[in-house]
């Protein structure tokens, strides 16, 4: 990454250890498709024409160096890196670029009507202050949204760098407390967006502060189609709504406040089975009247009790508000699936932490571990319990899990996620590969030639795997992997060299 070593060593001199790690120096430039060399092995001949998308945040140096906060690595506007496979006898190709969100945009009319007055043609460069940046404080963070609605008219950045979400035909960039941006992907690798803080056609309600808010994880139905998507406030009630939008489009067909939450709290992630919608009411909450204590608004309130909501879905359950069934108090980022089984329980995986309570949940990070909540409900559908809740795996914290997208809803044994073992040695991951045994983790290019493949109801086989690794160089590194299952063509996997220890594996669930 071109400036990689210059950025680094500005962030060193701000006194920012953990954001100079090579993880978080951010790339200083765009760059249009670029042919990639096939550095060991050789792309399988039977892998159609595709992009692997990768976002993040990813600070522009110029507002690494203007923001009055720290380092402020997860306020960094989005960056989308592109890896192109064309197909054919084409090299790959490699493109990155930043979302050009309406808040990127109102900082450069800033400048521009800056400059039209200067007569020099000079200007100071001003962008929005950061906000995350300040946890576990909160008199900054009040100061920070003061300055921004003064300079910009909004208190807080749509910095669109969280996750992206393909449906209907269009992309979205996305980030849970702001409107999405919406790009385009040309063929020839490259990426522009087409659409700033969009409110899909009025789709997501207006809010004074942010704009509007859209969930950064959703999940697409396999049988019918339907976006379903669970956003969260803090403004006041109904602090969340449930939408589900039509299969094809990003149009509403169903938006179902969810006025059963008692509490604002953070849900950055949701689960659906092939009947209902799993809310993770889980007490991570959001009150903004910590900020006038100095406080971070974002804590872990272990007193407030944390339920999984189970709402109905589909014709006949518009407004149904479901079961709510309470569970031992934990924090849930990222889930990785949810199954109606054949007694008539409902299963969920997904990734638990457990922080000190009243602690920045952002500021102080703890390690999250794959978990499972077996639900009951009543013939009624209104009430129901937990039957069961146990850890799968406390050898190996995991991390960012994903699932083949044909098998969200339904049975399948498998998924992926980047893991570390709790003591951060990778090699305790390697004891932790009995494939029978629930929870087991496995290094995704220990596995490919086993037998035990991705099979499930419907996803009889995953395919191939892709996936991004950084070195401590800065250079991205995309590595193919073949899956369970699937024979691997054209060699091994590129080698890591100087990688950063973080590794895909498979999760047997």
């Amino acid at each position: 990454v071109a400036g990689a070593a210059a950025v680094e060593s500005a962030l060193l001199g701000r006194g920012n250890l953990r954001a100079a790690s090579a993880l978080y120096v951010p790339a200083t430039n765009e760059l249009a498709p670029t042919a990639c060399a096939v550095i060991s092995g050789a792309v399988p001949t039977d892998l159609p024409p595709g992009a692997l998308l990768r976002v993040g945040p990813n600070p522009d140096p110029a507002e690494h160096a203007a923001r009055r906060g720290q380092g402020a690595f997860l306020d960094g506007d989005g960056m989308i890196h592109v890896i192109a496979l064309h197909g054919d006898a084409c090299a790959p190709t490699y493109a990155r670029r930043w979302v050009d969100t309406a808040g990127r945009r109102a900082e450069r009319q800033v400048v521009d009507a800056r400059r039209r007055v200067n007569a020099e043609g000079s200007s100071e460069l001003r962008f929005f202050d950061g906000t995350l940046c300040y946890a576990p404080r909160g008199w900054g963070l009040l100061a920070s949204m003061a300055r921004n609605m003064l300079a910009f008219g909004r208190a807080t950045k749509d910095t669109a760098n969280t996750a992206l979400a393909l449906h209907g035909g269009k992309l979205l960039a996305l980030m849970e407390q702001g409107l999405p941006s919406e790009l385009a992907l040309t063929r020839s690798g490259d990426l522009r967006t087409v659409g700033a803080a969009t409110s899909l056609d009025g789709a997501i309600p207006d809010e004074a502060m942010i704009g509007g808010a859209l969930a950064a994880h959703g999940r697409t139905c396999v049988r019918t189609g339907e976006r379903v998507s669970v956003s969260y406030g803090s403004s006041g009630k109904p602090f969340g709504r449930l939408d589900i939008f039509k299969a094809g489009s990003w149009k509403l067909r169903e938006s179902r406040p969810l006025g059963a939450l008692d509490a604002p709290v953070m849900i950055h992630d949701s689960e659906i089975t092939q009947k209902y919608v799993l809310v993770l009411d889980f007490p991570l909450t959001v009150r903004p009247i910590r900020l006038l204590a100095d406080n971070f608004p974002v804590q872990f309130e272990s007193s407030t009790r944390a339920r999984i909501g189970v709402l109905p879905r589909g014709k006949g359950a518009e407004g149904d508000s479901g079961a709510w069934v309470e569970v031992e108090a934990c924090v849930v980022l990222h889930s990785v699936s949810a199954t109606e089984l054949d007694d008539g329980t409902i299963r969920l995986i997904a990734l638990r932490a457990v922080p000190a309570d009243g602690g920045s949940f952002i500021s102080n990070y703890c390690p999250s571990f794959l978990h499972e909540w077996t639900l009951e409900l009543a013939p009624s559908g209104k009430s129901g319990r937990c039957v069961s809740e146990r850890c799968l795996n406390a050898q190996v914290a995991v991390e960012f899990p994903t699932l083949n997208p044909r098998c969200i809803g339904s049975t399948t044994p498998a998924a992926y996620a980047y893991a570390l073992p709790v003591r951060g040695d990778l090699r305790a991951a390697r004891r932790v590969q009995n494939a029978a045994r629930r929870g087991a983790v496995r290094r995704l290019r220990q596995v490919a030639a086993t037998r035990r493949c991705g099979a499930g109801r419907g996803c009889r086989r995953d395919g191939r795997a892709l996936h991004v690794a950084l070195r401590r160089d800065g250079c991205l590194r995309a590595h193919l992997r073949a899956q369970l299952g699937a024979r691997r063509q054209g060699g091994g996997p590129a080698r890591r060299g100087r990688g950063v220890r973080l590794n895909l594996y498979i999760i047997y669930i």
